[in-house]
């Protein structure tokens, strides 16, 4: 596991601190809402956790995970 926001074909990976959460009604009567999530791709640079092509935020969280 690495904190690199560059996949290997060189484009954002998707984020999992940029997400859109959608509810979608019931299309039937006694069938529960519908919950989606969508996952916006990496800002890069234009991000204060993003360093030189590394994700500050999750760098500390693969530690953790690593120990």
């Amino acid at each position: 596991m690495n904190a690199s926001c560059i996949d290997e074909n060189s484009k954002f990976k998707l984020c999992p601190y940029r997400v859109y959460t959608e509810e979608h009604p019931p299309v039937l009567r006694g069938n529960g809402t519908l919950t989606t999530q969508v996952f916006y791709p990496c800002l890069g640079e234009a991000c204060v956790a993003y360093h030189v092509g590394v994700c500050l935020r999750l760098s500390k969280r693969v530690e953790e995970v690593t120990k």
